[in-house]
């Protein structure tokens, strides 16, 4: 951590990573997910995950976020947060504020799921059954 360039970084972590090392294997998937290449650091993440290394859940869960997942990124802070990542706990917390979608992505007047009659469009005509049995249910 303390070398400056990502490049000699991640050949010490690789060293580490390829012996079993969670620590060092959520490392090299943090690199190379900010190198731009998240399929790889999925991959990673995932092995440091299985060794319960709640960083590389948390990170998981952002990565899914990012993606849209909603359901599987809760599902990856839900098991860090029970290995104690206070990340997690927050991101779960934020999570239940925010929504997937944009305030351009909703139309509040209606219109994205109206659609009108056409102008010759003349409702059925409204039946009147006559009853004198109440049932107790009825609008007076």
């Amino acid at each position: 951590l303390t070398l400056s360039a990502p490049s000699e970084q991640l050949s010490w972590f690789y060293k580490a990573a390829y012996k079993g090392v969670p620590e060092a294997q959520r490392e090299v998937g943090r690199i190379l997910y900010e190198q731009g290449d998240s399929i790889t650091a999925k991959k990673w993440f995932g092995l440091a995950s299985r060794r319960g290394n709640s960083m590389a859940l948390n990170d998981m869960g952002i990565m899914s976020w990012d993606e849209e997942n909603s359901t599987e990124a809760l599902d990856y802070w839900r098991q860090a947060a029970e290995l104690g990542n206070e990340a997690a706990i927050t991101n779960i917390q934020v999570a239940s504020t925010e929504s997937l979608f944009d305030d351009d992505d909703l139309d509040f007047n209606g219109s994205d799921n109206y659609t009108p009659p056409p102008s010759s469009y003349q409702p059925p005509p409204v039946q009147v059954v006559e009853s004198t049995k109440r049932t107790g249910f009825e609008i007076l």
